[in-house]
């Protein structure tokens, strides 16, 4: 302590025991227990121990920053290694001046260690249905409670592990019925347990028997139809039909019949299809019996209520905008079939009045024209029942007003909602312009439409529709079923554009009212059928059209499945994201024609997912390979009918949003808002709510936006494109402002003789596509300006390699019909997708004595020998008083008629550099229109035709699998004067005794031979080095010698 004798000294001081015998002790089994006394001041003290001589081992240190501790008792394990047999403590204290460290009562002794206890796993023995995958978790207990890990001893044989230990998900092989078996343990942090034995049966997929309705109620003069599956397959097994409450085996059947269709039960059948007749109002069950017996393998309830069956469509004539001729065609077929007393079209119409011509062209008066209109239907007519003012049609208030209203006026026993207007799959439906005073705005959204129906229904006791339709665009999609499916038992939409004119509400409508107790699934089998012909006239519907009637009824087993994918593809591994990515870009695309918010051609957002299933179902493994089969059938199991264009046939009928890059809009979110703000009317537009219920975990929507999410993040990863060269002189990397003198004539274009351009992809193993287009920067005065004149070609590619394609020196070309001088106008545009004869290119149309520019998309189909026709016109939904903004809905047909007089100019896709970067524009030029002749559209002509003569450039552009694009490579082309044939191209003159022969200089590369008559006779080539460069021609000098030559020019 501090009292020594000295006025300032340093003390430093130890205390040391003897040598303590551990020969009896434990492993770590020895205590230090010592009493101690510290009083803080600046002052340092330790204690250490040593075992058998060796290095020091600290146990405690304190300094002055230790608090006071004057009556404590100091505990320490000594950790003494095995083996150890003596040890020596060392209490260590160094001060100047300070207080005191005093120590007392040492004690070292020996605890008792208690010998730890190995886990215990459990063994278990589970079963799985064939073609499923099962949840497992490993379990073991310990003695000591010791936190357990897992570790797996052997894998299964049959079959696949997934998740994260101790949570597995096993999923057998496709196909494999039987037992598996695989092994595990656990270790507590010092042991290991013996192996847990977990055993596996999965049981072959054997149908259960079942029995589906084709409604649940029935009118008295229905007969009753069902369709069974899973059955035995007895000869004898008999269906029967029973009152509630009477009993099968006690009491007869009201009707049956053995499972074939007889009375006799000739032939065996697992499942098929039958018929009952109609019968008396009231509740009854039909049950599938055993073998003459009354073992019940399966049944069904139903009612059957009196009288002729009412019905009531609503139809939510939503066309206020650039559609409304579109909508007065439809009403004209509506009135094809008109109403009566069971069988009621009830309409609310709201029109754009600004639509002038069109509306004098249907002969439309007031208060059609600008007021907001309820109707019935009449044949040749109808009656107004209700005349409001300009309605907000995209309020989904004004949609619930109107159900409400049409359920309350006209009650029935069956409901129809007909949804008429823009579709755009999750961004919505509608787009009402406010008789042409208000812009673009946020679409209403199916969760709106959901909530407003399903309120209306509850409040009239209804509980679906019958059937609900989007008579629109692109609204049948993963996104939009979960609204759909609360409020209607069949639904019916297009996953892809609508081409043409929609639903054939004279056919379709009329057979429902003809036969108002046609079963659902028959009147879903009709519609199509008849949409199918109502788009059978363009070749556009008939190459891509798709539209499905989807059973709704089947929805929860169809989102189970989808659960399961959207779960399991989260997970996929870095390896998967690969396939996934080459999948996802070779998957059927929907949406096919690009408005201009999207600008140039590119793949579009919406894929069929049916599709993209199977194809995963071929090519993953695992678990995600069962769940895609899964989903496959979940979609089939929905889609009750189809109609598919010819280059749709792949297709299963359902979309989904699925951007290649991964990066979703602002409306695709679960519930958020967002901020607008005015419109180009000035219209302040302001904050909008978004909702997709379909982003919800319980229907898989979460899970698929956070695979989405990890697309996005693969593609910001993968930022690098492929590298491209060209192949041969004629060409350059990167653009320019013109073709260099050296470059010119390198490479010749002629209808007989096309141009071959080579490239090679010499880093790019995901290199998917390449484009080539004729590009030209001589239309403006501004060189930093690229105009696309039109696409020459494109194709997908296969990765790295050597590639090569041709131009005939034709393009498009836009003209008078039987005009024989014209100056050339480029139709512009692309192919819909690479093989297609369909192209799509932007246009503007003035009709006469109007000021108004219609925006306009033209399809036009070529034939083999490249003559081309306007096979579709459709209005562009990006019109311009959108600004530009993208409101997400489709273009439909137009219903613009070309008026003589009327002015039409293409509109070229441009792209301009800034400094920084390329910037896309649209452009088009005042005097590049054409003029409407008086025969309207049958008066113009499109057909491939060779261009002007001159030099251009053509512009090769490669993408890989996310879209990232390579530098462009530049090829010079020279288009020559059209001569003739070969005679007028060589050029004989005579000087002399010899005589010279020319010929143009951009034939560079064929050969000049000749032969001393026409058949017969040896063909003789001239000598390259006889053969002279004279300017801009070539020539070839020969004296003459009394004979007769024949001379020709032919490319080797």
């Amino acid at each position: 302590d501090e009292f020594d004798d000295l006025d300032d000294a340093n003390f430093d001081a130890s205390l040391k025991t003897p040598i303590i015998d551990i020969r009896g002790a434990s492993a770590g089994s020895l205590v230090l227990s010592f009493d101690s006394s510290w009083r803080q001041e600046p002052q340092r003290g330790t204690l250490s121990a040593y075992y058998d001589d060796g290095s020091e081992l600290e146990l405690l240190s304190l300094d002055g920053d230790s608090p006071d501790a004057l009556n404590a008792t100091l505990s320490f394990p000594l950790n003494n290694p095995a083996g150890a047999s003596e040890l020596v403590l060392v209490w260590d204290y160094q001060g100047s001046n300070n207080w005191w460290w005093a120590i007392d009562n040492i004690r070292v002794y020996a605890e008792v260690v208690i010998p730890n206890t190995a886990p215990v796993v459990e063994n278990k023995d589970l079963q799985l249905d064939q073609g499923t995958a099962l949840s497992i978790t490993l379990q073991g207990t310990d003695a000591e409670g010791d936190t357990l890990s897992y570790a797996l001893v052997s894998q299964p044989e049959h079959g696949n592990l997934s998740g994260d230990i101790p949570n597995l998900i096993y999923t057998p092989r496709v196909g494999f019925s039987g037992r598996d078996e695989f092994a595990y343990k656990a270790n507590d942090g010092i042991s290991d347990s013996e192996s847990g034995l977990i055993q596996i049966e999965v049981i072959a997929d054997v149908p259960r028997p079942v029995i589906q309705l084709s409604q649940m109620e029935y009118k008295s003069s229905q007969q009753m139809q069902l369709e069974f599956s899973g059955g035995p397959g007895n000869p004898k097994d008999w269906l029967g039909i029973y009152a509630q409450g009477l009993q099968p085996g006690q009491d007869p059947a009201l009707d049956w019949q053995y499972t074939d269709g007889t009375k006799q039960g000739l032939t065996a059948a697992t499942s098929g299809s039958a018929t009952f007749a109609a019968l008396a109002p009231g509740d009854y069950k039909v049950y599938l019996f055993a073998n003459n017996g009354y073992e019940v393998l399966a049944s069904a309830t139903f009612k059957v209520t009196s009288g002729t069956t009412r019905w009531t469509i609503l139809v939510y004539g939503h066309a206020d905008s650039n559609i409304t001729p579109n909508f007065l065609s439809d009403l004209e077929e509506m009135q094809k079939v008109g109403s009566n007393d069971q069988f009621n079209i009830i309409v609310q119409t709201d029109l754009d009045g600004s639509r002038t011509s069109a509306l004098d062209v249907y002969g439309v008066e007031e208060p059609f024209r600008t007021q907001t209109v309820r109707s019935r239907i009449l044949r040749s007519d109808q009656t107004i029942l209700e005349v409001m003012p300009e309605m907000d049609m995209d309020d989904p208030n004004v949609l619930r007003d109107f159900i409400d209203w049409g359920l309350r006026s006209f009650p029935a026993d069956r409901y129809g909602l007909v949804l008429w207007d823009h579709g755009g799959q999750y961004n919505g439906y509608g787009g009402d312009h406010q008789n042409g005073t208000r812009g673009w705005r946020p679409a209403m959204k199916t969760a709106d439409i959901r909530d407003v129906t399903l309120e209306t229904l509850n409040k009239h006791q209804i509980g679906k529709f019958d059937f609900a339709t989007f008579d629109t665009c692109l609204m049948g999609g993963a996104e939009q079923l979960v609204d759909m499916h609360e409020i209607c038992d069949l639904y019916i939409a297009c996953p892809e554009l609508d081409f043409a004119a929609g639903w054939d509400y004279a056919g379709t409508l009329n057979a429902l009212k003809d036969f108002p107790g046609m079963p659902l699934l028959e009147f879903a089998e009709k519609e199509v059928t008849f949409w199918d012909l109502h788009h059978n006239r363009k070749l556009s519907d008939k190459n891509y059209k798709v539209h499905v009637a989807y059973d709704m009824t089947k929805f929860d087993a169809y989102n189970a499945s989808l659960k399961a994918f959207t779960s399991q593809i989260k997970e996929a591994s870095p390896e998967t994201h690969q396939l996934l990515a080459r999948l996802r870009r070779g998957a059927i695309h929907y949406s096919s024609v690009n408005d201009r918010g999207d600008g140039e051609k590119g793949p579009s957002q919406f894929i069929d997912l049916g599709s993209f299933a199977q194809a995963l179902s071929r090519e993953a493994t695992g678990a995600l390979q069962v769940v895609s089969a899964q989903l496959l059938e979940g979609i089939q199991g929905l889609v009750i009918s189809k109609a598919a264009g010819s280059r749709r046939l792949d297709a299963v009928g359902l979309s989904i949003n699925y951007p290649i890059d991964g990066r979703t809009g602002y409306a695709y979110v679960f519930d958020g808002t967002a901020f607008f703000g005015e419109d180009d009317f000035g219209v302040n537009i302001g904050e909008r709510r978004f909702r997709q219920n379909f982003l919800q975990l319980s229907y898989g929507g979460a899970q698929w936006k956070e695979f989405l999410g990890q697309v996005q993040s693969a593609s910001s990863n993968d930022k690098s494109p492929p590298l491209i060269l060209a192949g041969g002189a004629g060409a350059k990397s990167g653009r320019v402002d013109q073709a260099p003198a050296e470059a010119q004539g390198v490479h010749v274009a002629t209808w007989e003789e096309p141009a071959l351009m080579t490239f090679e992809v010499i880093d790019g193993e995901d290199a998917y596509a390449a484009h080539a287009s004729l590009v030209s920067n001589a239309f403006t005065d501004n060189p930093n300006e690229y105009i696309y004149l039109g696409e020459i070609g494109s194709a997908e590619l296969d990765g790295e390699g050597a590639y090569d394609f041709s131009w005939d020196g034709s393009m498009p070309i836009l003209s008078l019909a039987d005009s024989d001088t014209y100056d050339p106008i480029y139709l512009g545009g692309w192919a819909l997708e690479a093989g297609s004869n369909l192209y799509y290119s932007f246009a503007d149309y003035q009709a006469p004595n109007e000021e108004k520019v219609h925006p306009l998309i033209l399809i036009t189909s070529f034939d083999e020998n490249g003559n081309g026709t306007i096979d579709q016109i459709l209005d562009d939904s990006i019109a311009t008083e959108s600004s530009g903004t993208g409101q997400g809905l489709a273009p439909v047909a137009s219903g613009i008629q070309f008026e003589a007089g009327g002015l039409l100019w293409p509109v070229y896709y441009m792209e301009e550099w800034t400094g920084d970067a390329y910037e896309p524009w649209l452009v088009s030029f005042e005097d590049g229109s054409i003029t409407i002749p008086d025969t309207g559209l049958s008066g113009l002509e499109i057909s491939y035709q060779t261009v002007e003569s001159g030099d251009y450039t053509i512009e090769l552009e490669t993408v890989d699998l996310f879209d990232n694009a390579s530098e462009v490579l530049t090829y010079f082309v020279s288009v020559p004067e059209e001569l003739g044939d070969s005679a007028f191209r060589l050029s004989i003159t005579l000087d002399g005794q010899q005589i010279s022969i020319t010929w143009p200089s951009y034939y560079s590369g064929y050969q000049l031979q000749w032969a001393e008559s026409l058949s017969g006779s040896s063909i003789n080539e001239v000598p390259m080095e006889e053969i002279q460069l004279d300017g801009e021609h070539f020539v070839y000098v020969s004296d003459l010698d009394g004979r007769q030559r024949f001379y020709r020019l032919v490319k080797p």
